[in-house]
């Protein structure tokens, strides 16, 4: 998987989290959402934190 797929993932679950904090049906989604909104978060911080990849020489050019 690439960084902007794994991007794409936390910013899915950080939206997940949202939705199921301020839904009014199920007590069990509402306690889940604040853990899915942090590992969110927390993916988000450490893909920020990694180095970025390095650019390959294409020994053609």
């Amino acid at each position: 998987m690439t960084r902007q797929t794994w991007y794409h993932v936390a910013t899915a679950a950080i939206l997940l989290g949202v939705v199921m904090m301020c839904q009014p049906f199920s007590e069990l989604l509402y306690s889940s959402g604040f853990p899915v909104i942090l590992a969110g978060v927390i993916l988000f911080i450490v893909l920020d934190h990694l180095s970025p990849p390095k650019p390959t020489s294409d020994p053609n050019s």
